[in-house]
């Protein structure tokens, strides 16, 4: 289940507020924008996921991109470096891309590896997967298996 009414018995009001804070920081006119440049650069490169970090201070959102630890022969994957875990202590959440192409609707939602690396690390996700060419997919994940759809973006 990927709702959140579906979540309510497991969600804490510190998961609402930081789901509410995310929503509002993805939506920020260059917030998007950034996401979408990454992620048309994403669908180009065939050897690694891409992803970064989400901050908020005083109301502020941005998305920094931080570089994979290791480049693979496909791009199904993002390993992130240490100083981005680092970052991840003081930071709204971790993002990466599912932008192996424009059509990437059957991949929408974080992966079984995905959550694993959730249950393990215990901080904030978001996965981003293009839905069309103008369309990515929003969604919030954490330990314990939650998933909440966020909705889309639009280029």
């Amino acid at each position: 289940p990927q709702r959140l009414h579906a979540w309510k018995d497991k969600l804490s009001w510190g998961d609402l507020l930081t789901i509410h804070e995310l929503l509002r920081a993805v939506q920020d006119a260059s917030v998007k924008s950034f996401l979408f440049r990454q992620g048309d650069r994403d669908v180009k490169d065939q050897g690694t996921e891409r992803g970064g970090v989400i901050s908020i201070t005083g109301g502020k959102a941005v998305a920094k991109e931080h570089l994979p630890i290791i480049r693979l022969s496909h791009n199904r994957k993002f390993t992130p470096r240490q100083s981005m875990i680092d970052a991840l202590y003081t930071r709204a959440a971790h993002y990466h891309l599912h932008a192996q192409e424009h059509r990437n609707r059957d991949w929408a939602g974080p992966g079984l590896g995905d959550m694993d690396t959730a249950d393990r690390m215990r901080f904030n996700y978001l996965v981003f997967t293009f839905i069309d060419e103008n369309r990515l997919n929003v969604d919030f994940y954490r330990h314990g298996r939650v998933v909440v759809d966020l909705g889309t973006l639009r280029r």
